[in-house]
C-alpha cells in the first residue's frame, strides 16, 4: 500500500527495498529550512529475499532444531537489507545537509521467533512475556545525540515504545501534557541517569483461557492472564506460555555444547515472580 493505494507494479521487488526507496525520495525531496520526520518500518518477515541479499549470505551454522538452515539464511537476508536500506537513508540525510540536526532511533518491536531467530541466553520468544519476547533492542545516534551527554556502551534503564512519543515531541519544542502513558526519556537515555518510568503493564488477556483460582480475590484474579513490570520485578498471573510462543531457553546452534531447556507446561501456578535485575535470564521463580 501507498498512502492507502494499492501497489501493482513492483511484481518481484522486494518489501523493504521499496521502503527505503520512498522513505529516500521523501528526503531528496524535503524543504531543509523545514523540520522532518519519519517513521520507516521495514518488513522484514515475509516474503522470502531476493537474490541479491540471499547470494551474500554464505556461511550459516547447520541447526539443531530441524531444518533452520533457509529460514535462518532467509533472515540474515532480510537483515542485510535493512542495514543497506538504514544505510541509504543516513547517506542522504547527510546530503540533503539534515544529518546535523538529526536524531536517528533504530529499535525492534520484538525478541526473536524460535526457529529463525535465536533470543540466548535470555527466556522466551516472541509471542511470550519473558524477557526474550518483550525485551527490544535500541541505538540511539544522529549529530544531536552526539552533542548532548551521551552514555559510552549500553544503557538497561526500564523504557517503553511508547515514551519516544513525548520524548520527540519534546524535541521538537511542543509542549506535552501530564495525561499521557508516555514519559520523557532524552535526558535518562543521553547520560545513562534514572529513567522516569517505573512501571510496564506488558500483558492484560481476560479472554484467554484461565488458570487455577485467584490466589488473592480481595485484589486481582491471578487465574487472568496477564504481566506487569515494577521496579526490577516482574510479575505473571494466570498462563504464564503467553500467547504461544515458546517459554524455555533456545540454545544457539553455533554452540553444541549448550543444551535447548523446554518449561514445565503442566506447572499449575497461575502467579511467578522474577527479579529481573538480578535475574534476567527469568531462571529463577520467587513467588514460592
Amino acid at each position: 500500500m501507498d498512502n492507502e493505494r494499492p501497489v501493482i507494479d513492483a511484481g518481484g521487488l522486494f518489501g523493504p527495498d521499496l521502503i527505503t526507496d520512498k522513505a529516500v525520495g521523501r528526503i531528496v525531496d524535503h524543504n531543509p529550512e523545514k523540520r522532518l520526520f519519519l517513521s520507516v518500518a521495514y518488513t522484514t518477515h515475509n516474503p522470502t529475499p531476493t537474490d541479491a541479499y540471499l547470494n551474500k549470505i554464505t556461511e550459516i551454522p547447520p541447526g539443531r532444531l530441524g531444518p533452520l538452515n533457509s529460514p535462518r539464511k532467509d533472515v540474515a537476508a532480510m537483515i542485510n537489507a535493512v542495514d543497506t536500506g538504514v544505510g541509504k537513508i543516513i547517506d542522504s540525510l547527510k546530503q540533503k545537509g539534515l544529518w546535523k540536526n538529526t536524531v536517528l532511533l533504530f529499535t525492534s518491536d520484538h525478541g526473536g521467533h524460535r526457529r529463525k531467530n535465536n533470543n540466548w541466553p535470555l527466556r522466551g520468544t516472541t509471542h511470550t512475556y519473558f524477557e526474550g519476547g518483550i525485551r527490544g533492542l535500541g541505538i540511539l545516534t544522529g549529530s544531536v545525540t552526539n552533542k548532548a551527554k551521551s552514555c559510552t556502551g549500553s544503557n538497561s534503564q526500564l523504557y517503553h515504545m511508547t515514551d519516544w512519543y513525548k520524548t520527540f515531541l519534546t524535541l521538537a519544542g511542543a509542549t506535552i501534557g501530564s495525561d499521557t502513558d508516555s514519559y520523557d526519556i532524552w535526558t535518562s537515555v543521553c547520560s545513562c541517569t534514572k529513567s522516569p518510568r517505573k512501571e510496564i503493564l506488558h500483558s492484560l488477556n481476560p479472554e484467554m483461557p484461565r488458570l487455577g483460582s485467584p490466589v488473592y480475590p480481595d485484589t486481582f484474579d491471578s487465574s487472568v492472564q496477564a504481566t506487569i513490570r515494577m521496579g526490577d520485578y516482574k510479575l505473571f498471573t494466570g498462563r504464564i506460555s503467553g500467547t504461544g510462543g515458546f517459554s524455555g531457553w533456545v540454545a544457539p546452534a553455533e554452540y553444541p555444547e549448550l543444551v535447548t531447556l523446554e518449561p514445565d507446561l503442566n506447572d499449575p501456578s497461575n502467579v511467578h515472580l522474577y527479579d529481573i535485575k538480578n535475574d534476567p535470564l527469568e531462571n529463577y521463580d520467587l513467588s514460592a
